[in-house]
């Protein structure tokens, strides 16, 4: 029988698959969407204009200067702190450890005659303890002089008798009624010395009880600065109206906030008025020894006083320690009811 050609390739067998290779897989749902899914590029960031960068570093500047003035302001304070505390002693009462705030003294100031009545006497006493008495009875001994003569007056039996936890009151009633203490030049003088870390010679200053602070505008050591601008250690000078001037050293200043503004106007509602202005109202804080009256009162000598000063209106607040209740001066002259002379800072 013969098979056609025709017959033949419809019973041809189909050829094997390669043994080196295996039929492709139908492509998933999942893959096909993969390779059809184009790259995601994302869309550029704005860049940072000029504008944006000075304002970033000055910025970043005025934070690093904030920080760095606080430090500074700081340190300062300690140092001041540290002759706060030197010329309060500490003295030897008995048994007792008691410290005084220095109570004031300058010549020819109201306690003047009952300085002279002891003048020899403290003299004498001065000497033992290797101290210049004279210094110390016109107002402008150091730290170390004042509590040598303090201590010895006391060893020597001349402590006013009292109760106890009157020892601090009884000491500067001692001072007082001897004629030993320290004027606003004498202390201003010692805070700034150590507020600077420069001695009297190296600020152009003259020596203690010869420098009145009046010529700082002169002073090619100091700078002149603005009440919004003072800072811990900068001097501040006042003229009198009646009888003496007045010297402080700056402890610190703030700016009032609404929370301080409400705080001081509910202690002394006469503010109220004073704190509606736009401001700002600078609180500024003082160190310094000042006059005690004719009688030696509680208010003198050493303290840390406020004043607030308005940069709107430049008006002054100031507390009156002279009346009791505490009062409140308001001026335009300046604080303390005396006039602004101005604000220094040492080089």
């Amino acid at each position: 029988m013969t098979i056609s050609a025709a017959h033949r390739r419809d019973t041809a067998p189909a050829p094997l698959p390669s043994p080196t290779r295996r039929p492709a897989s139908p492509p998933s749902a999942s893959s096909s969407r993969s390779s059809a899914a184009r790259p995601h590029t994302p869309a550029p960031l704005p860049q940072p204009s000029a504008q944006h960068d000075a304002a970033l570093v000055a910025f970043a500047r005025t934070a690093v200067a904030s920080l760095a003035a606080g430090a500074r302001d700081a340190t300062v304070r300690a140092k001041l702190d540290a002759v706060r505390d030197a010329y309060a002693g500490p003295y030897r009462v008995g048994e007792q450890t008691v410290s005084a705030r220095p109570m004031f003294r300058i010549n020819m100031g109201h306690n003047h005659a009952a300085m002279k009545s002891h003048a020899k006497e403290l003299d004498g006493i001065a000497a033992r303890v290797g101290v210049n008495g004279y210094g110390v009875r016109m107002g402008f001994a150091g730290a170390g002089d004042l509590r040598k003569v303090t201590q010895a007056l006391i060893d020597r039996g001349h402590l006013p008798p009292g109760p106890p936890g009157t020892e601090a009151e009884r000491i500067r009633q001692m001072q007082w009624e001897w004629g030993v203490g320290v004027d606003c030049a004498a202390y201003t003088g010692a805070a700034l010395t150590a507020a600077t870390g420069k001695s009297r010679h190296a600020l152009g200053l003259a020596p203690a009880g010869m420098e009145a602070f009046r010529n700082l505008d002169k002073n090619r050591h100091f700078s002149k600065v603005s009440p919004v601008d003072v800072r811990t250690g900068d001097v501040i000078t006042l003229d009198a109206v009646n009888d003496y001037g007045h010297n402080v050293i700056v402890r610190g200043r703030s700016v009032a906030d609404p929370a301080k503004q409400a705080a001081l106007t509910q202690a002394h509602p006469e503010l109220g008025a004073f704190f509606a202005s736009a401001g700002p109202h600078h609180v500024i804080e003082v160190d310094s020894s000042w006059g005690a009256g004719s009688d030696g009162a509680s208010y003198g000598g050493f303290r840390t006083d406020t004043w607030i000063y308005d940069e709107s209106t430049k008006k002054w607040a100031s507390f009156d320690r002279h009346v009791d209740p505490i009062g409140v001066n308001i001026s335009f002259a300046g604080p303390a009811g005396d006039i602004f002379h101005g604000a220094y800072r040492a080089k």
